[in-house]
């Protein structure tokens, strides 16, 4: 603004009124009067746009301390995907600049090429963002990243990474003894019914009762005779122990 507007001081303008008071001119004092007023207005508005001005540079202050927070690296990202601020958890995990040293980059270019093009679909289109996106750091190809997107301001986005690599191993290891698990009792089954073993599972916290097909017919039962539930089994076993041992193997218990 002050470029193209020549401020005029308070001063000069009541000179000029003054000059011009006992002109005849009407118009020449009407036209000062309203240079007075402008002038006025502009100083005004000037004044408004410094105090926007302070107030915007103070929210982005808090905004870089907010973030700066975060243990999850946060990425500030423009309309054409460039990032134009990030946290510290970013500047680490990401290897980037520090922010006195900002030079513009993709945020694409932080991952693998083979993921940069489906980020950017996943990106352009705010329909994805209710899931998030596995991706890889082109630095750090072996780790597995969650990412995030959300809305930001002036039609920014805020991207967001969250490091699930323990989560997927751990959730591939559970998977694996699932399985291993699966098959020992397919085994143990099979085991079972061939050395014509009888079986039992026993959990008093829960007062859970288990018996196999030839434990109910070593004690001589069947299932439909205690299906009235845990108690009628421990009742039926009970009934069938040694009266020498019964006391011994309800301490045990």
């Amino acid at each position: 603004m002050d470029k193209f507007v020549k401020p005029i001081s308070r001063a000069r303008v009541s000179s000029l009124l003054s000059e011009l008071q006992g002109s005849d001119d009407h118009k020449l004092q009407l036209l000062a009067e309203q240079l007075s007023i402008y002038q006025s207005e502009l100083e005004a508005q000037q004044q408004e746009l410094i105090d926007s001005q302070e107030l915007v540079r103070h929210q982005l202050q808090q905004r870089a301390l907010l973030l700066d927070r975060l243990p999850v690296p946060y990425f500030i990202l423009d309309r054409d995907l460039k990032i134009v601020d990030w946290n510290n958890a970013a500047h680490v995990k990401a290897n980037l600049a520090s922010r006195q040293q900002k030079v513009p980059l993709f945020f694409t270019a932080l991952f693998t090429e083979a993921d940069s093009q489906t980020l950017r679909d996943w990106l352009y289109d705010p329909h994805n963002w209710a899931e998030p996106f596995e991706i890889s750091l082109a630095n750090d190809a072996n780790s597995i990243f969650r990412l995030e997107a959300e809305p930001f301001e002036d039609g920014q986005i805020l991207a967001h990474l969250s490091d699930v690599t323990d989560l997927k191993q751990t959730k591939s290891s559970l998977k694996k003894s699932v399985e291993e698990l699966n098959h020992a009792l397919k085994f143990m089954t099979l085991a079972t019914a061939a050395g014509d073993l009888g079986l039992w599972r026993y959990n008093p916290t829960e007062e859970d009762i288990e018996w196999n097909k030839r434990y109910y017919e070593l004690l001589g039962a069947s299932p439909e005779a205690l299906s009235t539930g845990p108690q009628a089994h421990i009742n039926h076993w009970l009934g069938v122990l040694h009266c020498e041992d019964k006391e011994r193997v309800l301490e045990e218990i």
